[in-house]
C-alpha cells in the first residue's frame, strides 16, 4: 500500500521541514489532495501540530477531531510541538483520551524526518515478512497475508479449516502462535489438536 513512498502535503514545499524530510531514504511525493493531512504513508496519516500564536490549542483540537472524522480509512498520528510543555500537554490529553490518537513529541523538522524514516523502515520489514503482521480476519474477504497464514496452519497434522480459523483469530500472527503454551492451545482447540500444533513448532 505504497508504504515505501511518503506523500507530503503541498503546503510544505520549499520549507525547512521538507528539506529535512527530503533527505530520508524513501521517495517523497507532493500530494495536493491530502488537505488537512500533512504526511501519509501506507494507511497512516500524520498531522503536524505547531505551537503558534495564530491558533490556540482549542483550534488544533477541533482540527484533529475533524481530520479524524473525515479520514476513517487512515490511522491517524500527530506530531506535536514539544517546545511549549503546557501546549503539548493540552494536545496530548485530548488526543489520548478523546480521539485515541498516537502523538509524537517533536521539536524540529529533523525530528519529524527521523520518526517517519524509522516508521517506514519498520513497515517495510513487516511487508517482507507477512507472518509477523497482525491479521484481521474477514471470512468473506480474506487478505493475501491471512490466507497464507491460514494455509500454513492447515498444513499442521490434524488441524483442519475450523481449527485453523480458531487459531488464527486467537493468535494474530505466526510469531505469537509459536510462543503459545501447550495449556493455552489445549483450552483453545482441545488436547489432541494442541499437541499437534505444539509438536509442529517444537520439531
Amino acid at each position: 500500500m505504497n508504504s515505501n513512498i511518503l506523500f507530503v502535503n503541498l503546503k510544505w514545499k520549499g520549507t525547512e521541514i521538507f528539506d529535512s524530510i527530503s533527505k530520508i531514504q524513501f521517495k517523497c511525493i507532493f500530494d495536493e489532495s491530502l488537505n488537512l493531512i500533512d504526511f501519509k504513508t501506507g494507511c497512516i496519516g500524520f498531522c503536524y501540530i505547531q505551537n503558534s500564536h495564530q491558533a490556540s490549542s482549542a483550534d488544533y483540537r477541533k482540527l484533529l477531531a475533524k481530520v479524524n472524522n473525515n479520514n476513517p480509512s487512515l490511522k491517524l498520528q500527530a506530531f506535536v510541538d514539544y517546545s511549549n510543555r503546557e501546549f503539548f500537554a493540552s494536545i496530548q490529553e485530548f488526543c489520548s483520551i478523546e480521539l485515541k490518537i498516537q502523538i509524537i513529541p517533536v521539536e524540529s523538522g529533523a525530528n519529524i524526518a527521523q520518526y517517519l524514516e524509522r516508521h517506514m523502515m519498520s513497515e517495510l520489514q513487516n511487508e517482507k515478512n507477512p507472518f509477523t503482521k497482525d491479521l484481521t480476519i474477514n471470512t468473506n474477504d480474506q487478505t493475501v497475508c491471512s490466507q497464507l497464514y491460514l494455509n500454513c496452519l492447515k498444513n499442521i497434522p490434524k488441524i483442519g479449516e475450523k481449527n485453523a480459523q480458531t487459531i488464527l483469530r486467537a493468535y494474530k500472527n505466526l510469531k505469537s502462535l509459536s510462543k503459545a503454551s501447550l495449556d493455552e492451545m489445549t483450552n483453545l482447540i482441545g488436547a489432541s489438536n494442541a499437541k499437534a500444533v505444539y509438536e509442529f513448532f517444537m520439531n
